[in-house]
């Protein structure tokens, strides 16, 4: 199943849950409207939620939207009065209109918006996510299909960072293990992977290796000096498949560009040749020119932080550069 069709629960009020399969790339509209739900998880298959798909959903207190998702449409979540939380995983937000998250008693800035770690800035900055209460993860992962960025938070007095990534849930099976110092710099590694930035409020690193559509298991512990606990994290992230990946051109080309936000490198899916691409600054200034060839890393570590625009094959894109 790709679609959950128009008006399929609609109406449905004794339907407290749902879990939508990975399979569901579009929520159809006035779906799953004025029903019992009480949460729902839009899970990364998805791409489009439809109009009022979720409306007049009284009793909906949390929502959280996958990575995929490339279209909101108008009224989405409209009358959903008892929302208090929505969790978003995209490093910057899609365009929406004011109308998907219209309701009352509560207005949207009620509502706790949770974003991932060192992208608040771009959340204050887009019309209508700016209205909400926003709050940064203390840990994301950006996924693409083998790897993940890993993205935390800088703690005062830690001295060190011990990432672990499991297979499983109580990790009994340990498959990368990851020191980094007070500045997020890696000190000793377990396997191969690679660093990808770092700054004084947020640090980052590239794991690799991983494979499709899997699921792993994580725990962040941050130490004094003294190799106190000063904070632990835990939680897991789930890798792409394939089909998964985000096209940030339009879809008759074919393209599409990942990570973005970008911390060191990105790469651009669909290029099947020898390709000139051109990355422009804010102020139109040609930053780098280059020729790449498929599945080239582009590498931008050089640049400072800020926004970019990537020209390829005529099309344009805007990346953020964190």
């Amino acid at each position: 199943m790709t679609i959950i069709g128009i008006s399929a629960f609609q109406g449905c009020t004794s339907l407290t849950s749902i879990d939508i399969p990975n399979s569901v790339t579009t929520i159809g509209w006035d779906a799953i409207s004025r029903t019992g739900l009480t949460s729902i998880v839009i899970p990364n298959s998805v791409k489009i939620i439809d109009g009022w798909s979720f409306c007049l959903n009284y009793n909906l207190t949390s929502v959280t939207i996958g990575n995929s998702v490339t279209s909101i449409k108008e009224g989405a979540f409209a009358g959903c009065g008892a929302l208090k939380s929505v969790k978003v995983d995209w490093g910057s937000p899609i365009s929406i209109t004011t109308d998907v998250f219209s309701f009352w008693p509560n207005s949207i800035s009620d509502v706790t918006l949770t974003v991932p770690a060192g992208t608040s800035e771009n959340y204050r900055a887009a019309e209508v996510w700016k209205e909400f209460n926003i709050v940064e993860e203390e840990v994301s992962f950006i996924p693409s299909t083998t790897e993940a960025v890993f993205v935390w938070k800088f703690v005062p007095s830690a001295a060190t960072y011990t990432l672990t990534i499991c297979s499983d849930e109580t990790c009994s099976n340990v498959l990368y293990t990851y020191i980094f110092d007070s500045t997020g710099k890696l000190v000793e590694m377990r396997s191969s992977s690679n660093i990808t930035a770092d700054n004084s409020d947020v640090y980052s690193y590239t794991i690799k290796n991983l494979l499709a559509g899997t699921t792993y298991y994580y725990s962040l512990i941050a130490k004094d000096a003294s190799n106190g606990i000063l904070k632990e994290e835990q939680g897991n992230f789930t890798t792409l498949q394939p089909s998964q990946l985000i096209s940030l051109f339009n879809d008759a080309s074919g393209l599409g560009i990942y990570p973005n936000p970008v911390f060191e490198s990105f790469r651009i899916n669909g290029i099947t040749e020898n390709t000139l691409i051109t990355i422009v600054d804010i102020a139109g200034k040609i930053v780098l020119k280059q020729t790449i060839i498929p599945d080239e890393m582009v590498s931008i570590g050089h640049l400072q932080s800020g926004v970019y625009f990537v020209n390829i094959k005529g099309e344009t894109v805007k990346i953020i550069k964190q």
